[in-house]
């Protein structure tokens, strides 16, 4: 069976008959909301989720409202009223839960119980218990008789009980401020108004407002993020975790105690895994949790790994008419994003993305992370000097934030690999820069006249020259010929062009004889010389040839280096 407390406004006689059958709690002087109200128990840290707590914990807060409410017997004595307290004035209660913010502007996520007490019917039951143990008192009777007397009242539509809230307040946790050295340092901000909000009855989702700038913040996680077995961590304020009473938060100038004020913004931390997804009577899917929480801390968030809110604690079981821890249900991420879309709540801030940063690089696991978690919550720190709770996570970092964690970067073997490839490529590119450029600067040569080239062979030496066909080869010696040494000239040699030639000059062939006419000869005159005959090849009193070019042809000058007739060197 499960039960939340059903919504009225004013004190309806039936609602609260049927509240009267239900087991009637002991009055407690600063109590938390009683019944159906789950709260997270007192744990140690869950190691698996540190990342998750670290992050979240500074955004969690508690809130606290102080109701007051009498109690009325219409025309109980006599036909007038009797109104409880008996002395005058007002029972007072202080209600507590918790919550977190979701935006750094100050909206805060709750549960709509903690902070909806005009639609809220818990109040009236812890009133109404209040009056029964004072009329007990008063009169002498035993507690069993006075709750049967106030009963048949409350049949008789005779008990009425007006309420008043008199004060709302979010108190930042330890986990922001640090932890405090005397009850005034608490800091606290009042809830300025509801935003947005469910019935308690059905969603039980409220968002609330207060003027708190530049906060941290959760998330809200994406819907279906969560599902049967999966591991979860609640961070909120059991009140069986509490070491004193409220005094210290309410009245802190009054000198209340600095332990219990420490104890109070304390949050505590438990996980448990997701049992099952169910569906209330209303139609609001809940997600079903094993031993998660206990009374005193509903709205407090519930967190995956990334301190993101994946629910919202709500309410617990109950079995034969008892409450049973043993399960606990969670409002879903996705309901209550409803709710928080409906508030206009943003996030974003500057506190928010360097918290989210220094805390990233304490969690991790790398080498350096200490050294820079060292650096950027010093910055934190000074930036924003009421966040004490940064001072733990300094401390620490300051201490492991040694040489060996952090050791001098060696050689950058990719850096320099790019370096040297780079140098490879820078040199190539020059090498061809310079080659075409030689190529370019690069005359030819001119060629050997007739057309006589040497070219190189396959080891590099002089090649014999070749003639080309039908040129003359001239013997490689001649019988009784000496070597022929080239003497070095200093003028341009000699290389005749022959009109019309296309190719080199080639030796000239023996004239082909052609038929003459017969001329007789013609008498001369006394006294005429006769002509004379050329004389070829040689001229008479001339000296024979004894050298030729390299044509063939005969050259009579001794002194000659060229043949007059084709240029070629004479031999």
């Amino acid at each position: 069976m499960f039960t939340r407390r059903r919504a009225v406004r004013g004190a309806s006689a039936s609602l609260l008959a049927a509240l009267m059958t239900m087991a009637l709690v002991p009055f407690v002087a600063i109590a938390p909301v009683a019944g159906a109200h789950a709260v997270v128990q007192n744990a140690p840290t869950d190691s698996a989720n540190k990342h998750g707590v670290n992050l979240a914990s500074p955004a969690v807060v508690r809130i606290v409202s102080e109701v007051d409410g009498q109690v009325v017997c219409k025309g109980c004595n006599q036909g007038s009223d009797i109104t409880f307290p008996l002395n005058g004035g007002n029972y007072a209660l202080a209600f507590s839960g918790s919550g977190a913010f979701i935006s750094s502007d100050g909206y805060v996520l709750t549960a709509d119980h903690m902070v909806d007490y005009a639609n809220n019917d818990q109040i009236i039951l812890d009133f109404f218990n209040q009056a029964v143990n004072e009329f007990a008192q008063a009169t002498g009777t035993s507690q069993s008789d006075a709750q049967t007397i106030f009963l048949q009242l409350v049949n008789q539509n005779l008990i009425k009980i007006p309420t008043q809230v008199i004060s709302q307040k979010v108190f930042l946790s330890t986990a922001y401020t640090g932890a405090l050295n005397n009850p005034a340092q608490v800091t606290s901000y009042d809830i300025t108004r509801i935003v947005a909000n469910s019935p308690v009855d059905k969603q039980d989702v409220a968002i609330v407002k207060v003027e708190a700038h530049d906060m941290p913040y959760l998330q809200m996680a994406p819907a279906n993020s969560v599902h049967v077995q999966d591991t979860i961590t609640a961070v909120a304020y059991p009140a069986d975790a509490d070491t004193g009473d409220f005094t210290a938060l309410l009245s802190p100038a009054s000198g209340g105690n600095v332990n219990t004020a420490n104890s109070l913004l304390t949050a505590s931390v438990n996980t448990a895994q997701v049992t099952g997804q169910k569906t209330f009577s209303d139609g609001t899917p809940v997600y079903e949790t094993s031993g998660l929480a206990n009374h005193g801390s509903s709205g407090g968030p519930v967190i995956d790994t990334q301190g993101r809110i994946i629910g919202v604690v709500d309410a617990i079981a109950v079995s034969n008419g008892q409450e049973d821890t043993r399960v606990v249900y969670l409002i879903p991420s996705d309901v209550a994003s409803q709710y928080v879309r409906q508030s206009g709540a943003t996030s974003g801030g500057a506190f928010m993305t360097a918290w989210t940063k220094a805390i990233t690089e304490y969690d991790a696991t790398g080498p350096c992370h200490f050294t820079n978690a060292k650096r950027d919550l010093t910055t934190l720190k000074n930036s924003y000097p009421a966040f004490g709770g940064v001072t733990t996570y300094l401390s620490d970092a300051q201490t492991k934030a040694t040489a060996a964690e952090c050791p001098a970067p060696g050689p950058n073997v990719g850096l320099i690999a790019g370096i040297c490839v780079g140098v490879l490529i820078l040199i190539a590119l020059v090498a061809v820069l310079i080659f075409a450029v030689v190529r370019r600067g690069r005359k030819p040569q001119p060629a050997v006249a007739g057309g006589y080239a040497a070219a190189p062979n396959t080891y590099g030496q002089q090649q014999v020259p070749q003639i080309p066909p039908g040129m003359y080869t001239p013997p490689m010696s001649a019988p009784g010929a000496q070597p022929y040494t080239p003497t070095p000239q200093t003028g341009t040699p000699y290389s005749p062009t022959l009109p019309g030639a296309a190719a080199p000059y080639a030796a000239p062939q023996p004239p082909t004889p052609q038929p003459q006419a017969y001329t007789p000869p013609q008498p001369q005159a006394f006294g005429t010389p006769a002509p004379q005959q050329p004389a070829y090849p040689s001229q008479p009193g001339a000296a024979p040839a004894s050298r030729v070019c390299a044509n063939g042809h005969p050259v009579n000058d001794p002194a000659a280096q060229f043949c007059p007739v084709c240029g070629a060197p004479v031999q």
